[in-house]
């Protein structure tokens, strides 16, 4: 498993030469460092924005005193039997769409904690609830806003793998705001590819 001090190593070059998540969503909707944003709501109306994070490997522990459990929306186990899982600072692809001016990308690095709560899964194999966050950082690596995650983790036919539906929202980032559906897999070797689509302001 990758630790918190590799994963900064590994990305701080990359951190170097791109916006951060909240930079870039604060811009074009939360999102590109060019519009700045105000340019949401009161110029430019509402966006789509995307966020993507391919093939990012998650460690796995138990719930009580893990990061999840500190978290405070993914610090939820109703059951009181839950799995968390935590990524490490992992690169974000942001995509942004406003109205009459061209589609903008760029990459930013965030941490996600994905609490699955097992002991309320529905039935065998069934579905269990499952909460999450991801913290965008800035390039010195400090959280600068907050995007809620809630669904559902539910096995495939085949593979071992999970599939996850659900919502998010942004928590917290300067004003910002936007949510919509969320959608991914968690494969058998806990590799996570997740993608979070909405419209903010």
């Amino acid at each position: 498993m990758t630790t918190r001090a590799q994963s900064k190593v590994t990305l701080i070059g990359q951190l170097r030469r791109t916006t951060t998540i909240a930079g870039i969503v604060a811009t074009a909707l939360l999102l590109l460092g060019s519009v700045g944003p105000r340019a949401w709501g009161q110029k430019t109306g509402s966006g789509k924005v995307t966020l993507i994070v391919t093939n990012v490997a998650m460690g796995s522990s138990g719930y009580g005193g893990s990061n999840c459990d500190s978290n405070t929306y993914s610090g939820q186990c109703l059951s009181g039997a839950c799995a968390c899982y935590v990524s490490g600072i992992v690169p974000v692809k942001v995509i942004v769409s406003v109205a009459g001016k061209p589609t903008k990308s760029a990459v930013a690095a965030a941490e996600l904690f994905l609490t699955v709560d097992t002991g309320s899964t529905t039935g065998a194999p069934g579905c269990s609830p499952m909460y999450g966050v991801m913290q965008g950082l800035n390039k010195k690596l400090v959280e600068v806003m907050a995007i809620d995650i809630v669904g559902t983790l539910c096995p495939q036919k085949s593979g071992g793998a999970y599939a996850i539906s659900g919502g998010w929202g942004i928590d917290f980032a300067a004003g910002l705001s936007a949510s919509g559906p969320a959608s991914g897999v968690l494969n058998g070797a806990n590799n996570l590819k997740l993608t979070l689509t909405g419209v903010g302001k």
